[in-house]
């Protein structure tokens, strides 16, 4: 058993102001610090929910969430793009067609009025009518006045004949459906039906799109992407972090509205440098570990994505960009590129698969593009299995945490591994840098084991909330990581 990792529990559950909806203490996380963890343990982890922040890791609690977070990610290898990603890259390439600061400011105000521009016109029949006014009404190309005094909804040409009654829905024949959600569903399923599993020239279609791995003749810029290591002994990441918290800084102030005095380099060094995946430059490939990968545009860092390389998927963790070019969609550019490296990194070590893109919620608008990349799958945060998307629509818009409402015996099964048949005695754990079973550490540190007292000093109490804390802890870890991944103990709640 590989037991290099090593995690502390910070907080079983914290309630802070939502992000989204800024409901305050609408969000629901629990935290773990990583001192250490291999790439195997945090593929364990990312398949519970969790998901790294620097070396801290968390997990959204759903069920006692505003706005539910799903841990969400794309099947790489059978990827095929789509029409509105396909527009973002022509985008891209038109623009670097394009030279001087002039262009850049027509591109900007081309976008900033392009809603107002594309607003659909009002049809004057929907528009309310006042008060006294006479409704006017277009029927078989003839006008007709109505009188102010007779509403229309009374008028002789407005009734209808009453309903029949009926015995109710008929119970052969599915449930009525919302008309969005229908329409949601019958896309994803076109999308799917369009997309062949191991598309043998997908990849390749989408690679040639990309415009900076296709450069042409009369590109007047140059878009670069880099991906370097995190290190501080890295002379390429060392030369550029500045640059590149600038960037950040400017995101956080501009498109996530927090004040300037939010983050200081030391915090952003904390959050995307820090990472207690070890880095591993074994073999052919850029290895494994933090990564940043830098866009860079005429000599000048316009984004970055802040990525963890494991051996069987790429994780976006974080991405920012400089505001004055989100006229160019860089987040999608982004994860289209991100795309192309899994499978560059696949032909080097087949285990590469999956493209995991952090949380999903679908109460923001500002994350549907994440579904777009199809075949998408999400956790359920009850069962811990990956739902194809098409599954989760009624269950997303009825807002419902559980997204695979149907299996109530896995769900069952699943809550009574962890409640009642998970022997506590088998917790991996830390103690004075030893790893031990939890019955190991309860004759080490309290001196008794199921009552026993062996002259321990430590009140029974506080040994029953520190089980009960740990109880609560496997029930966000599973089963196979509270037996693989060692946490260390005594346990010491932070307030975060």
């Amino acid at each position: 058993m590989d037991t290099e990792s090593q995690v502390e529990l910070l907080a079983i559950e914290t309630h802070q102001s939502c992000s989204y909806c800024s409901l305050p203490e609408g969000s629901c996380e629990s935290w773990l610090q990583g001192t250490r963890i291999t790439p195997e343990h945090y593929q364990m982890l990312l398949d519970r929910g969790w998901r790294r922040i620097g070396s801290y890791i968390c997990k959204p609690i759903a069920d006692k969430a505003c706005c539910p977070q799903y841990a969400i990610r794309c099947e790489a290898l059978n990827y095929k793009l789509t029409k509105s990603q396909a527009r973002v890259l022509r985008k891209m390439r038109k623009y670097l067609m394009t030279e001087g600061t002039e262009e850049l400011e027509k591109w900007k105000s081309r976008e900033r009025y392009r809603p107002v521009a594309m607003q659909k016109e009002v049809n004057p029949k929907e528009q309310p009518i006042g008060i006294g006014e006479a409704i006017v009404i277009q029927d078989n190309n003839k006008r007709s006045v109505g009188s102010p005094d007779i509403p229309w909804h009374l008028s002789e040409k407005s009734k209808k004949l009453p309903p029949r009654s009926g015995l109710g829905p008929d119970p052969d024949k599915p449930l009525c459906v919302k008309s969005k959600v229908r329409k949601m569903n019958n896309k994803t399923k076109s999308t799917q039906q369009q997309v062949p599993q191991n598309h043998p020239d997908a990849y390749e279609i989408l690679r040639s799109q990309i415009p900076h791995l296709n450069p042409a003749d009369n590109f007047k810029r140059e878009l670069r992407v880099v991906l370097v290591p995190a290190l501080e002994d890295d002379l390429r990441f060392q030369s550029t972090s500045r640059e590149s918290f600038n960037v950040f800084k400017k995101f956080q102030t501009v498109v996530i509205k927090e004040s300037e005095s939010e983050w200081s380099f030391l915090k952003w060094s904390r959050c995307f440098t820090d990472c207690p995946v070890p880095h591993d430059f074994t073999g052919t490939g850029p290895g494994y570990g933090n990564f940043h990968q830098q866009y860079i545009l005429d000599g000048k860092i316009i984004a970055v994505g802040v990525l963890t390389l494991i051996p069987n998927a790429v994780v976006t963790e974080y991405f920012y960009y400089d505001p004055d070019y989100g006229f160019l969609s860089l987040g999608i550019y982004s994860a289209l590129n991100e795309i192309c490296l899994l499978n560059e990194l696949h032909k080097i070590d087949n285990r590469h698969k999956r493209y995991y893109l952090g949380a999903y919620t679908h109460l923001s608008p500002k994350m549907r593009y994440k579904i777009s990349f199809a075949p998408a799958e999400l956790l359920c945060p009850h069962t811990y299995k990956w739902i194809p998307l098409q599954e989760c629509i009624v269950a997303l818009e009825s807002r419902t945490p559980r997204l695979d409402p149907g299996r109530e015996d896995e769900i069952r099964n699943e809550n009574e591994s962890v409640h009642t048949t998970f022997d506590m005695d088998n917790l991996l754990v830390c103690y004075e840098c030893n790893n031990i079973t939890y019955r190991q550490y309860i004759l080490e540190h309290y001196g008794y084991v199921d009552g026993g007292n062996a002259g321990s000093s430590v009140d029974v109490d506080d040994r029953k909330e520190e089980l009960e804390t740990l109880k609560q802890y496997v029930s966000r870890v599973g089963a196979k990581c509270a037996t693989s991944i060692p946490l260390r103990v005594p346990v010491s709640l932070y307030p975060l």
